[in-house]
């Protein structure tokens, strides 16, 4: 600090009457004093060539010469260690080579994979944040509705970013939110990133399944690119459209049960399926004129929602979509046009094949059963045989009959996917069935647990005895296997033909 010899120094600034070194305005300073140093031929480490530089510098008298130079002397440790870093960092830049690529007519994979060389070493971002910074994604978008606003101010809160005007991409990354019933058919938005980037990739894969006929990077990013879009119109007509669909859904009799056990898409199948089933379903109201009254297009478009569904329990189970699902949807949705206005359904005898071999041998097409398999099975069981589940407020949990406990103590061969078999399956309330535990039938005391296990196992406390035995288990599959044999024919043919 030489003001008090020098007075107003070019390093420094004034705010608020009061002088404030600058940085930058330190660093062109010394850059100066090099240039000099330079120019002269002199050691910019010496501190004569310092002195010589504020003395030409600032043409002061001999009485300040002299106090200038003490105090250089007094402090030079200081400002050469000062100068030397400054000009290390310096060397720094000047020596580090910065990678460039190159590229021309890129598609949105490529872009995607060089993104992720560049980004591995931090939170990979998806493809449709990559999005987030194409100008083609920017475009404001005015006169939208107050659910709008403020769907897209609860997503910027949660992700803590700060947002101004509402654009384009903000619309499908928060299609989700402004689903009615988004819990049965799309998993609901979550605190972790994770989640919330799967969220909002969802949004943006359904509304390219419907606007663009393809659920793949390369359809996301021509949606982005289409022109012929209002969006400020389209999107919230889309929005209303889909939740009506979704409302007709829900009230044909087969969804009302299915919905009563608090069946979810994503969870309990897959968010590529729950794409490809509301996709589907959307162009099938659409191809028959939109219907909402109750006449013979609304009757079909309910049984085609239930003849889809059920065909994707059945391709799920039997692992068909397994691998890439985008290409299959994209399939899906190519091959829509040859279904026809009625929609073919999965031929019973594959059904009762597909039952018969996993009751008989606990595999489906050779391979052993998993719980994952099963519980999907068991939910379309309880809505096909038209049984609804217990008071909304309740949870629900899949309950093993015969504990698991029993098998994993036992001898039985095959018992880690016989536990497992649907013979031993059932759906119970969860919170009233956390008495049950890893209790036996017999050991149970609780008569409204009793009530509910006769309810939805069809198990009476007669025969309790019978299936607390684990080596009855045999018995407790040749009783209750006729039990889904006949929701899965019989039952299943009558919504079919009704």
């Amino acid at each position: 600090d030489f003001s008090k010899e020098i007075g107003r120094l070019p390093y420094t600034t004034v705010e608020n009457g009061k002088e404030h070194l600058n940085s930058r305005r330190l660093k062109s300073f010394l850059n100066e004093y090099q240039r000099y140093s330079n120019d002269e031929g002199i050691n910019y480490k010496d501190k004569d060539s310092f002195k010589a530089f504020f003395n030409q510098r600032f043409s002061y008298d001999d009485h300040t010469k002299k106090q200038v130079d003490i105090k250089i002397d007094r402090n030079w440790e200081k400002i050469i260690e000062r100068i030397d870093i400054l000009d290390k960092i310096t060397n720094i830049y000047l020596n580090s080579k910065i990678g460039l690529i190159e590229v021309k007519n890129l598609s949105s994979v490529d872009s995607q994979k060089i993104f992720n060389i560049i980004n591995s070493k931090g939170t990979k971002l998806s493809a449709v944040e990559i999005l987030s910074a194409k100008p083609s994604w920017n475009v404001i978008i005015d006169n939208l509705n107050s659910s709008q606003v403020a769907v897209v101010e609860q997503l910027y809160k949660q992700i803590n970013v700060p947002n101004t005007d509402i654009v384009k991409w903000d619309l499908p990354a928060t299609l989700l939110l402004r689903l009615d019933y988004s819990k049965f058919f799309f998993k609901s938005f979550s605190e972790t990133h994770t989640d919330l980037s799967k969220t909002i990739t969802l949004g943006f894969k359904l509304l390219s399944g419907i606007l663009e006929s393809g659920v793949r990077k390369e359809d996301i990013d021509s949606l982005g690119r289409d022109r012929d879009i209002k969006w400020d119109v389209k999107f919230e007509t889309l929005i209303s459209e889909i939740n009506i669909i979704h409302k007709i859904i829900l009230s044909y009799d087969y969804f009302k049960y299915l919905e009563s056990w608090k069946f979810e898409f994503t969870n309990n199948l897959s968010d590529a399926i729950a794409l490809n089933f509301t996709i589907l379903i959307y162009r099938d109201w659409v191809r028959k004129g939109k219907p909402i009254g109750n006449d013979s297009r609304m009757r079909q478009f309910q049984k085609n929602s239930f003849i889809l569904f059920d065909t994707l329990i059945y391709e799920y189970v039997n692992q068909v979509w397994r691998g890439s699902s985008d290409s299959k949807i994209a399939n899906n949705i190519s091959n829509f046009k040859s279904k026809g206005d009625v929609f073919t359904p999965v031929k019973q005898e594959r059904w009762q094949e597909l039952l018969s071999e996993i009751f008989d041998n606990q595999t489906i097409d050779g391979n052993k059963i998993t719980r994952a398999l099963m519980d999907p099975l068991l939910y379309h069981f309880y809505a096909l045989s038209k049984i609804q589940g217990p008071d909304s407020r309740c949870k629900i949990e899949v309950d093993h009959i015969i504990p698991q406990d029993l098998f994993k103590n036992s001898v039985i061969d095959n018992k880690e996917v016989i536990v497992h078999s649907l013979f031993n399956l059932a759906l119970l309330p969860k919170n009233e069935n956390a008495s049950k535990g890893k209790k036996r039938l017999v050991e149970i005391t609780d008569n409204w647990l009793k009530d509910q296990i006769e309810k939805y196992a069809f198990i009476s406390e007669d025969d309790y005895q019978i299936y607390s035995d684990i080596t009855n288990f045999e018995r407790l599959k040749n009783f209750r296997e006729p039990i889904f044999l006949k929701a899965f024919t019989v039952k299943r043919e009558k919504i079919l033909n009704n």
